[in-house]
């Protein structure tokens, strides 16, 4: 296994932090769960659950936080509150602080107990220059140790060749003295009986430092006390130990964590910590008093190797697979191979304390079914099996990648199919051979696609081309090409993703991508888990697609100019590259410029300043490119509009298209001269000639403007004050006049806008007044009227008589009765209304003045005049036209003889002055 070097200091002082705790009779966490914690860098929710890390969770926090942070011996500093577990009484966990002398210590643990056997025998041994132990670790000793083996056959058979060559020196200190074969240690190392002086000595030395000295050597004593004869049976349990160590106990040797372990280290915190625990002169009764209480050693800088030896695990016999297996973790090495990690137990189940999952769920030989509890937890062995393109359905047939006492593994093995299935068989038993012989359980499984092999990313002339290698298997390779800005949180979004249709097994082409642009392009290999598409790790790839330097050469302009606030419209091709800014400047630019690139630098003195830039948002529509409604500049007739393509320092000037926009028309009004009108404006600045289209009322500017105009230009106005209509041009009962300035720009016309002025329509009327005699002598007068159109109904007349002057007004005299001509008997009217009234060519309508009333009423001197009886706002659209007026004046009634036929068959002349 492969660790971080903060793993293993935070290994080096747990372990170091258990031993000292064991020591003083405390329940400390086991080795796989200190490795959990290291791991993870502390206490998971998970190892919360275990009572011995729970217990001691402020604790390892604290020692984690010190190793982390580099400080050196972190255990002489612990602080005093975090010396006992959470819950456990001020004096300790075996005897309170001042247990006199000769009291029994706290019973150790049969895996510490083993432990400080081999550790002493090692140190002797590298001490004595015995060949090869100084490459043994102390994770090899802590594995024995913890192994619960005790013959040399069982040391060989299980461990590997380093710890097995020395199987014989390993019973022998298991059992607590020399070896069966006093020739093994020789043949080993010559060195090491010899440095040995004597059985007696020996014996001591066993008994001081190790607590397990012969009895026939040496006399026995030391914290462990308890010597035996030789080839007498070992300590089995804890209990045994227990009681060997209360026998030998020397005086101030209680074993204490507190008093042993910490109080000597913190009063020389300067000195090593083994080198302070192993001081006679500290612990008050020489090494044998201190040896089991003291912590161990910093262990070797490399994490314990928990692999197990892949020979001798029973054939599986298809039983029942247990629960549902647990999901491996499967990451990809940076340096290559695949990381796998799997959870250390089961997670709890409602109502269950989650201890002994792995004893609950595994069965256990009945010879050994009382072993488990006696002796502490269960061994566990992970088997990690790999198997390409189809699941395997035994530990047995299948790739063994490793088996472990821990709880991850590297797999460096290259995939041959493009699904690869990885599989923990779980085997647990009181000891590795037992847990080896025992019927294993599927316990975790996992799945891996393999990506592409070989990927290779090109582009050729805008085209990205990729081409890669696939595994059997592969059913489809997914490609996603993610703009480079967005890469960091699009992974796998299908909104990038490109060549849906295709199943890209040996690459791809695309022809899409944007000129000028960098992406992240993205596969993902494809394959199928029992008839589940799966997805491989993404393999990634970037690359900027070369731009194209093109100019826009197609930029147009359009003109809305039908709003108060005129507005205009760009648009262009979009340029395979760069970026595309508008300028809008007065006068074009420096004739040339577009013809190669500039430096952007040389924009400004080109005509092209940076203010003048346009700052409207582009919007992109397929292949084309526009900007919308930009107000056009108040005041300006003409502009220039620029496209440039910028691409770096460089700049590519496109073509120059002229915008013209003419004001309208203002202040339009009609000038009403009865035989004519006149048309007046404001002429619009720009404007090179004005139209005007006649319609009827209410018609469209686009309708009227598709008729025949009269058109004036800027000198014909000014000379005529004017645009004048001759008689007859316009309606007589009103219309539209729709006047349009026009500008000429380059050989075409540029309208502006129409405005729109009504012209109200005038009514002309002509009349007569006839006199003459009847043969009586009297006075007959006769009045005639005719329109210029045709009129039905006609508006209402009176004839007016004035003795002395013009009637001005229609109350300006007395009104006189008339009478139709076709209807002389009808009753005289001082207000007719002739209907209908014709027009010129139609006829007359004669009306008579009554002989009789006339002559009563009004002298045979003075004026006549008619006048239409209308509101003055409806008059001003009716024109009486006068005669001469000396026809309007009476005369002396001429003699009978002379009168003739008189002028009843005249008609009235059009012309004269309006009444």
């Amino acid at each position: 296994m492969t660790t971080s070097s903060n793993e293993q200091a935070r290994y080096a002082v747990l372990e170091q932090w258990a031993n000292a705790a064991a020591g003083g009779g405390f329940p400390v966490p086991t080795k796989p769960h200190l490795v959990a914690i290291a791991q993870s860098g502390g206490v998971t929710p998970m190892l919360q659950r275990v009572r011995e890390v729970g217990m001691w969770q402020g604790t390892i926090a604290w020692l984690v936080q010190q190793a982390d942070a580099g400080v050196v011996n972190p255990l002489s500093r612990l602080p005093q509150h975090l010396v006992r577990p959470a819950g456990a009484p001020s004096g300790g966990a075996g005897a309170p602080a001042g247990t006199p002398a000769g009291e029994a210590s706290p019973p150790q643990s049969r895996e510490q107990l083993r432990f400080d056997r081999l550790r002493a025998w090692h140190g002797r041994a590298v001490e004595s220059g015995v060949a090869g132990a100084e490459g043994l670790r102390e994770m090899h000793l802590r594995l024995v140790a913890n192994s619960h083996v005790t013959t040399a056959g069982e040391i060989r058979s299980i461990f590997p060749p380093v710890v097995g060559r020395f199987a014989d020196q390993l019973e022998a200190a298991l059992a607590g003295g020399a070896p069966r074969n006093a020739a093994a240690e020789a043949q080993v190392g010559g060195a090491n009986s010899a440095t040995v002086p004597g059985a007696a000595g020996r014996g001591a030395a066993n008994g001081g430092a190790n607590g397990a000295g012969s009895g026939v050597d040496g006399p026995a004593g030391g914290a462990n006390g308890g010597g035996r004869p030789d080839n007498g049976p070992a300590p089995t349990s804890p209990a045994t130990g227990a009681r060997a160590a209360g026998q030998g106990a020397a005086p101030g040797g209680s074993g204490q964590f507190v008093a042993g372990a910490v109080a000597g280290i913190d009063a020389q915190p300067d000195r090593p910590a083994d080198e302070v625990a192993m001081d006679p002169a500290r612990s008050g009764s020489g090494a044998s008093a201190t040896a089991a209480a003291a912590p161990a050693p910093p262990p070797s800088p490399s994490q314990p190797d928990l692999t197990i030896g892949p020979e001798g695990f029973a054939p599986y016999e298809f039983g029942g697979s247990g629960d549902e297996p647990l999901p491996i973790t499967l990451r990809r090495r940076p340096d290559g191979g695949i990381m796998l990690t799997w959870p250390p137990e089961r997670p709890r189940r409602a109502g269950h304390d989650g201890a002994g999952d792995d004893r609950e769920a595994r069965p256990v030989d009945a010879g050994k079914a009382g072993e488990a509890d006696r002796d502490g937890p269960p061994i566990v062995i992970d088997r990690l099996i790999s198997s390409d393109e189809y699941p395997p359905y035994s530990p047995d047939a299948a790739r063994l990648v490793v088996a472990t006492r821990g709880t991850e593994a590297v797999d460096d093995l290259d995939f041959a199919h493009a699904a690869r299935h990885y599989q923990v068989w779980r085997n647990v038993g009181t000891s590795i051979e037992d847990a080896k012989l025992s019927q294993p359980v599927k316990y975790a499984s996992g799945e891996l696609v393999s990506p592409v092999l070989d990927f290779d990313l090109r582009e050729d002339e805008g085209r990205v081309i990729g081409q890669w290698r696939v595994l059997p298997g592969t059913t489809r390779v997914q490609v996603f090409r993610i703009p480079i800005q967005r890469a960091a949180g699009a992974s796998g979004d299908p909104t990038y993703r490109i060549l849906h249709d295709d199943d890209n097994l040996g690459g791809f082409v695309d022809t899409t991508a944007e000129r000028g642009q960098r992406y992240l392009y993205q596969v993902f290999a494809e394959a199928e888990f029992d008839g589940v598409a799966r997805l491989s790790a993404p393999t990634n790839h970037d690359l900027l697609v070369s731009a194209i330097h093109e100019p826009v050469r197609d930029l147009s302009f359009d003109l809305h100019d039908s709003a108060d606030e005129p507005l205009f419209d760009l648009s262009w091709t979009v340029p395979p590259g760069g970026q595309v800014v508008i300028y809008r400047t007065e006068r074009p630019p420096q004739p040339g410029i577009e013809r190669n690139a500039v430096n952007v630098a040389a924009l400004p003195g080109a005509g092209l300043p940076d203010d003048r830039r346009q700052s409207h948002p582009i919007v992109a529509d397929g292949e084309r490119a526009s900007m919308r409604q930009v107000p056009w500049p108040r005041g300006w007739t003409r502009a220039y509009f620029t496209a440039v393509v910028l691409l770096g320092d460089s700049a590519y000037v496109g073509n120059t298209v002229r915008g013209v926009r003419v004001p309208k028309v203002s202040r339009p009004k009609v000038l009403e001269r009865v035989n004519r009108q006149v048309l007046t404006f404001e002429w619009p600045d720009g404007a090179d000639i004005v139209l005007a289209y006649s319609s009827m009322t209410g018609v469209s500017s686009e309708i009227a403007m598709q008729g025949q105009p009269i058109e004036v230009s800027r000198s014909d106005y000014r000379e005529q004050g004017g645009l004048e209509f001759p008689r007859g041009r316009l309606d007589t009962k009103g219309c539209d006049l729709h006047l349009v300035s026009v500008a000429f720009d380059g050989g075409r016309r540029v309208l502006a806008a129409p405005e729109v002025i009504t012209y109200p329509g005038l009514l002309r009327i002509w009349y007569r007044v006839l006199t003459s005699a009847l043969p009586d002598g009297r006075p007959l007068i006769r009045v005639q009227l005719l329109a210029e159109s045709d009129v039905d109904p006609a508006p209402p007349f009176v004839l007016v008589h004035n003795p002395d002057r013009m009637p001005l007004t229609v109350d300006d005299g007395r009104p006189i009765a008339v009478v139709p001509e076709t209807a002389p008997n009808s009753s005289p009217q001082r207000r007719f209304v002739p209907s209908p009234l014709p027009s010129q060519g139609n006829g007359v309508s004669t009306w008579i003045v009554e002989p009789d009333l006339f002559t009563r009423e009004v002298a045979a001197a003075g004026y006549l005049r008619l006048f239409a009886a209308l509101p003055p706002e409806v008059l001003k659209r009716v024109a009486l036209l006068d005669p001469d007026v000396r026809t309007l004046r009476l005369q002396p009634p001429p003699t009978a003889a002379g009168s003739g036929a008189g002028p009843a068959a005249a008609t009235p002349a059009p012309g004269g002055r309006r009444g």
